[in-house]
């Protein structure tokens, strides 16, 4: 899998097949891959969560996780072949789990999000081995042991954690060694979409990078800062801040160092 530097940020180039080939053999080959993806509005996360960019520039695979961020890899000159989001990889596998008979678990959430979402993933998927899914608690260091000890116990091929930032991407990142699992997905709301909670993004939305506001849509109070006040900041103050900087200035530029100056991390 090729990477490259988008401003400090790591992303993965691939065609669709070429990401599900290599999907594929991770898991016939018993080998362990982390598959994630940044948004237009992760960025200004990195103010208060810097971990977050530590964290997500170690993971495998990176995904434009957005319609916005692979325009705008497009507009500034970088070759993304691919704007699968997370939800939507998270589907395909659960399709790929389907016909080659997988194990899948889900951890995260509420119990009985977490109870819904799995009963949801056996009925669409009957012939995947949909493992009942646990919440995780609060996803805090005390309770590391007991869900590294449920997901060893079963050894699902993939496993997708369904919290949020940056809890989802820290236990992905620290407890990955000690995993047995294969394919590890951080999907964090879209467990709410499988639930039955959120609707889907259509296709026609996504495809206009409306996709934030069909979630502000559907939980107006709750998702105000992340798809509306965090997408708007990157729109009006990254965006001219990055064109400036490097296309008049020639000067070099870093995205998490944009939001936080102590926030300067290598890729792996």
């Amino acid at each position: 899998m090729d990477h490259f530097n988008f401003y400090g940020l790591k992303l993965s180039l691939f065609d669709e097949p070429e990401l599900f080939r290599y999907i594929n053999e991770t898991i016939q080959n018993k080998r362990k891959t982390v598959c994630f993806g940044y948004s237009l509005g992760t960025f200004p996360y990195f103010k208060k969560y810097p971990e977050i960019a530590v964290y997500s520039n170690r993971f495998d695979v990176m995904l434009s996780d957005g319609r916005g961020l692979y325009i705008l890899n497009r507009v500034l000159g970088y070759k993304l072949k691919s704007d699968i989001s997370i939800p939507n990889l998270s589907w395909k596998l659960l399709e790929l789990a389907n016909n080659e008979k997988y194990s899948v678990l889900i951890i995260g959430s509420s119990p009985e999000n977490n109870r819904r979402a799995t009963l949801n993933a056996r009925k669409l998927y009957p012939n995947a081995k949909i493992i009942d899914g646990i919440s995780g608690g609060s996803f805090s260091s005390s309770d590391y042991q007991e869900t590294v000890e449920y997901i060893n116990q079963h050894k699902p091929n993939i496993l997708l954690i369904g919290v949020s930032s940056p809890k989802k991407e820290k236990f992905a990142s620290e407890l990955k060694d000690k995993l047995e699992v294969n394919i590890i997905i951080p999907f964090g709301g879209a467990i709410d979409i499988l639930s039955g909670k959120s609707k889907p993004i259509p296709k026609l939305i996504k495809k206009i990078a409306l996709g934030a506001i069909w979630r502000f849509v559907q939980e107006p109070k709750r998702l105000f800062r992340d798809s509306i006040l965090y997408p708007l900041n990157v729109i009006f103050l990254l965006i001219p801040s990055l064109i400036f900087k490097v296309y008049i200035l020639k000067r070099p530029f870093s995205i998490p160092k944009f939001y936080n100056k102590n926030c300067e991390y290598p890729i792996l």
